[in-house]
Order: structure tokens, then sequence, then C-alpha cells
């Protein structure tokens, strides 16, 4: 269904979007940082630079990307890199591994939580959705995990990632068709839970 879900796992601190902005932003590449560390990353050679993925104490399928960020910013200062453009960028080879290091290392994240997800859960397929949705590398790499173990793998069309207002519409679709929509004077709550269905809020107002 749509509309049934279930929460398995989220980021304990930046999201993997934001990891590659502030990323990005240590080593004076524009915002956002996604698609430019992407292209730059295919140029560098991936065994170089080596990221471990971060261990959660308690075995649960959280994510978390701050360790590799600072590990990042560690390399720019010990060893002085100064912040280039992407044209420059291309020209240092250095540069080029470093971010293509960091971006097997989000992306080696991404795919073992995944993976250990879907050999705990027995999904029949994986579907990668958000901005990060559009990184190549991460729809290769996911794409070659779920093959290896029998799952259908679906990712959105470029076009589709870079907008959260396109997923936003979708899910709001499927809502509408079964009835579900809110008065003109929803309250927007950026901390409210994840929860399947609107619920009045103590100031009489519906919130989603």
């Amino acid at each position: 269904s749509y509309l049934k879900y279930r929460l398995i796992g989220k980021t304990r601190d930046d999201a993997a979007g934001e990891a590659y902005d502030k990323v990005a932003k240590l080593l004076g590449l524009p915002y956002p940082g996604g698609p430019v560390i992407d292209r730059l990353a295919a140029q560098g050679k991936r065994h170089v630079r080596r990221f471990p993925v971060a261990k959660i104490s308690d075995q649960s399928l959280d994510f978390s990307f701050s360790g590799i960020k600072t590990a990042v910013l560690r390399i720019v200062k010990e060893e002085g890199l100064e912040p280039l453009d992407e044209a420059q960028s291309r020209e240092d080879p250095a540069r080029l591994d470093l971010l293509t290091g960091f971006q097997e290392g989000v992306v080696k994240a991404l795919v073992l939580k995944t993976m250990a997800a879907a050999e705990s859960l027995k999904p029949r397929a994986i579907l990668l959705a958000g901005g990060v949705a559009a990184n190549s590398r991460l729809k290769e790499a996911m794409g070659a995990a779920a093959l290896e173990r029998g799952l259908d793998f679906f990712h959105p069309s470029l076009t589709l990632t870079t907008d959260n207002a396109v997923m936003i519409a979708a899910a709001g679709n499927f809502k509408l068709r079964r009835g579900e929509y809110s008065p003109y004077h929803l309250d927007a709550d950026p901390a409210l839970r994840l929860a399947p269905t609107p619920t009045p809020s103590k100031k009489g107002r519906w919130r989603v």
C-alpha cells in the first residue's frame, strides 16, 4: 500500500545530502554539493582514500555521517587544502581521490544498511528516493546489491529527484484519493512525528 509505512532506520545526525553539502563547502565547491561531488568523484580513484562506515552501538539500522564529514575536515586541515572551484578541482588528482573516497564511504553506508534491512524484512523490491537518489554512484551500487539478492530495484528519473515538492505532492495525491485532506488553516510543525493520518492539535487545528 502506498499509505502503509514503517520507520526502520534514520539518520542520527547529518543526512547524506547534508554531508555532501558540508564537504563541498569545505573544499570551495558550490551548493548543492551532491551534483558537483558526484561529477568530480567519477574522476578519482576509489581505493586511495578509504573512510569506514560509522558503527551504531545498538546495532540499529540508523545512519551517521558526521564522522565521515569530520574525517574530511581533518584531511583538509592537515594537508592545507585551499578552496578550489570545480574546474580547478579537476586538475588536482589528490582532491579528486579525496572526493571519490568520501562518496564511496557514504554510498557504502547507505547500501550496507539498506541490504541489512532487506535481509531482515524480506522485501520484493528496493526503491531509492529523495535528492540523493540522483547520485550516479549510489544508483549503481544499490542496483548491483539488489540484483545480487534477487530484488527488483527502482529509482526515479533525474528530473524527479531535485525538488521535495514533487515527492510531497505524490504522497498527497494518494492521501487525497483516500479522502484525507486538511483545512486551509493547517499548521506547519517540523517536529511532528511521522503518522499515517491527520490528527487535531491542542489549538484545534489539523496537523499532518
